[in-house]
């Protein structure tokens, strides 16, 4: 199993492998291309920790303890702060981006609140991805700890969260952005490689693709060509119409604004790769629960199932089947249409690239 040089996992040990580790000890271990623990031929991972137990002050926060005890892993430093431990014993708390020095997903909120000792909402950037103006939220942003400066022209700051503030000259036109906003590298473009690289990591689309992945929450159903997730919230549905290149979030929003506690309508995203290996959204749709009971004309969405595809393709003739799937296991109405108009019989249309 290969680690992946960009990637780390932060953990908790609660065993006996990890009884005499100091309480508030950042933990962290190794990660493989697919974000799973590097686990050696006996079964065991080398975990790398930070306890602090001198009170230096730069390492109070629980960021800037995971920090050094990732420097430490990265460059192999001679340290009695290292143990081998059985794979079994370990129990993954958060994902850790070795490049750029942020907790990229919170796996387990309670265990990890435990384990640091911290608000881990303060250790991970929104799931919001809009850049904002907002001073308060900016002001807010720099306040939480483990912030530092990431590049002096311009003048970059990277929240202990990882929220990227950038400040033109004077403070004039100061903007903060999400790590994993897709417009950060053109902003950016002119700082040196080094800046960037702690700005953006190396793998800049990878990061906002698994980003994306992460906010879309775990998959209702895997099909041939991806996973469908359902829209639950106003980010997802951002992320929805980041992929699929339409209005979806519009339209999710102002059903949300209607009924803000139980929309009539479910919907679905499925997100899968396009020929260039990008993710993307083939095929959405809106579909109310067999049954319901609701007049139709009172969801404001004019109809009870309304299927489109990438840039408001005709989804059905390539995606009928899976759609057909996930409607069926969830129990909701579904007929051939595009955008709501049926289709009396599937046409040929293009793939969306």
């Amino acid at each position: 199993m290969t680690a992946d040089p960009s990637r780390a996992l932060i953990l908790a040990i609660p065993g006996r492998a990890g009884q005499d580790i100091l309480p508030g000890s950042a933990i962290v271990c190794a990660a493989d291309a697919d974000r799973n623990p590097v686990v050696d031929t006996h079964g065991r991972v080398t975990a790398w920790f930070e306890g602090n137990a001198y009170d230096a002050v730069n390492l109070r926060d629980f960021i800037d303890r995971t920090r050094c005890a990732a420097g430490r892993m990265v460059q192999d430093y001679p340290t009695v702060a290292v143990r081998s431990v059985p794979a079994a014993e370990i129990r993954i708390l958060a994902d850790f981006d070795l490049e750029r020095g942020i907790v990229t997903r919170i796996r387990d909120e309670h265990a990890l609140a435990e384990q640091s000792g911290e608000d881990p909402a303060r250790l991970v950037a929104p799931r919001d991805m809009r850049a904002t103006t907002d001073r308060e939220k900016i002001r807010a942003a720099m306040e939480i700890p483990g912030g530092r400066m990431a590049a002096r022209d311009p003048i970059a700051w990277q929240a202990g969260d990882g929220r990227v503030i950038l400040a033109g000259s004077d403070g004039a036109g100061t903007r903060m952005y999400h790590p994993a906003d897709r417009d950060l590298p053109e902003v950016i473009g002119g700082l040196d490689e080094a800046d960037l690289r702690r700005i953006l990591g190396s793998d800049h689309r990878r990061n906002i693709e698994e980003h994306m992945l992460d906010v879309l929450g775990a998959p209702l159903l895997v099909t041939a060509s991806g996973s469908w997730h359902e829209i639950r919230d106003s980010a997802q549905a951002e992320i929805a119409e980041t992929l699929s290149r339409t209005a979806v979030a519009m339209f999710w929003e102002n059903q949300r604004r209607r009924f803000p506690e139980d929309m009539p309508h479910r919907w679905m995203i499925l997100a899968g790769r396009n020929l260039k290996g990008r993710l993307t959204a083939p095929a959405l749709f809106a579909a109310m629960p067999e049954g319901s009971g609701m007049q139709i004309e009172a969801t404001g969405l004019g109809t009870d199932c309304h299927v489109t595809g990438h840039q408001n393709r005709n989804a059905w003739p390539e995606y009928g089947a899976e759609i057909e799937a996930i409607a069926r296991q969830e129990g909701l109405v579904m007929r051939p249409n595009h955008m709501g108009r049926e289709i009396a019989e599937p046409e040929e249309g293009p793939s969306p690239s």
